[in-house]
């Protein structure tokens, strides 16, 4: 049987994703009472990359460091808007990502560790001996409400398995998944939602993955009926 604790135990995000890393630069001033953020200027990492895909947007994107973004462009606007530095960030890994490779996007309102909500611990997060009946909990879950989920073994059908789970996680339901969208704007909206700043500095993640790579992002389930919150809890409790 699957055990999720034996792969919460394994699971470091360094060992899963090699990453490239692109700082905004920024700084903030107020004008009429409304503070506002200036971009100071674009950093991207220097670090050696395993991966070729990473290598040549690197390379591109280094590029950007140049551009002098913290000068003033019009007599309204004193640097670069920050939403204007994600969108052009954004077009150019779309432009130059090489064929048969597709993006998603995760907006967060800190840098925090990337990490599926089964596999984080403490308060808001979830007891081994939960991952360890992991198997059970989701099983319980579709014999409850059957019209609603199934259950699909992770031998049986990847793809089956993970839109159902994808249903259960918008329920509330710790799953091994991580949200992603097809939409950056909605991820940048994720992004900005919550921030309290203190340091933890708002995160958006680009993922590339290869299109026959299927099982990488999944929709939820479509046309099945909603289940009874209070009922899933009880399930749950």
């Amino acid at each position: 049987m699957n055990n999720y604790q034996s792969k919460n135990e394994l699971y470091i995000a360094d060992r899963v994703f090699d990453t490239l890393s692109i700082d905004l630069c920024l700084t903030n001033t107020e004008f009429d009472d409304h503070l506002n953020y200036l971009l100071q200027e674009i950093r991207v990492d220097a670090l050696k990359h395993e991966k070729e895909v990473l290598i040549k947007l690197q390379e591109q994107l280094k590029q950007l460091e140049s551009l002098g973004v913290d000068k003033q462009y019009s007599a309204d606007h004193a640097s670069w808007s920050v939403f204007y530095a994600f969108k052009e960030i954004i077009d150019q890994i779309n432009e130059k990502k090489p064929n048969g490779y597709k993006t998603v996007y995760r907006g967060q309102p800190g840098n925090w560790e990337l990490r599926p909500t089964l596999f984080r611990s403490g308060e808001q997060g979830y007891s081994d001996e939960f991952r360890r009946n992991y198997e059970h909990i989701y099983k319980s879950i579709a014999q409850r409400f059957p019209e609603s989920v199934s259950y699909y073994a992770i031998e049986s059908d990847l793809d089956k398995r993970a839109e159902n789970l994808a249903e259960l996680q918008h329920y509330g339901l710790g799953t091994p998944l991580v949200d992603v969208s097809a939409n950056p704007f909605i991820s940048l909206l994720f992004m900005v939602d919550g921030y309290s700043g203190g340091g933890n500095e708002p995160q958006l993640d680009i993922f590339l993955y290869e299109k026959m790579e299927a099982t990488l992002y999944t929709k939820r389930l479509q046309n099945r009926p909603k289940i009874n919150v209070s009922q899933f809890r009880k399930v749950l409790s």
